[in-house]
């Protein structure tokens, strides 16, 4: 009989070194925790589109306001279910409606367009108010200013400074 040499490989229980192994161990281990970090970045951005508690969820009057504030309330309701919309501030008196709102940074290029479908619904909702909609930003922090200090403003003041706010956000356009 012939003698064959047998090497390492064709041996029935070959094993395979140590260092092998752990080489096979740390691309493992590298594949799973690529995979967790995927999953855990998907599920950190569903986490951000939740809505959160924002300034213009928290009503800033309350029964001593002069005028009732229902009117603003149900336009802020409308504007704030238009896709884009951030955050929206309205107020009124019996006569005037005043909705400012803010968009996203992306929706930006479609602002005259979303004013314009903005104003066209509330004008349908308030046809007997007079309806000012903005988004500009200096006119929406006035009127969130303004909001603030409603329960200590009488009916002569709150006018007067929401059609300084009209006026201003007319001179803007």
């Amino acid at each position: 009989m012939k003698s064959r040499n047998i090497s390492n490989n064709d041996k029935v229980g070959f094993r395979q070194p140590y260092c092998c192994k752990k080489e096979a161990a740390i691309r493992i281990l590298m594949v799973i925790s690529m995979i967790a970090a995927v999953f855990a970045g998907c599920q950190e951005r569903e986490a951000t589109n939740e809505r959160s508690i924002k300034p213009s969820d928290i009503s800033y009057w309350n029964n001593t306001a002069p005028f009732d504030q229902s009117p603003s309330m149900k336009a802020k309701q409308i504007a704030s279910g238009y896709d884009g919309v951030l955050d929206v501030e309205s107020i009124n008196t019996d006569q005037d409606l005043l909705v400012v709102f803010k968009l996203e940074h992306m929706k930006r290029f479609q602002l005259k367009q979303m004013e314009k479908k903005l104003k066209k619904r509330l004008e349908k909702t308030f046809s007997k108010h007079r309806l000012t909609v903005s988004s500009d930003m200096k006119i929406y922090l006035e009127t969130e200013k303004l909001a603030k200090d409603l329960d200590v403003l009488n009916k002569k003041e709150m006018k007067q400074k929401i059609g300084k706010i009209v006026k201003l956000s007319k001179e803007q356009t």
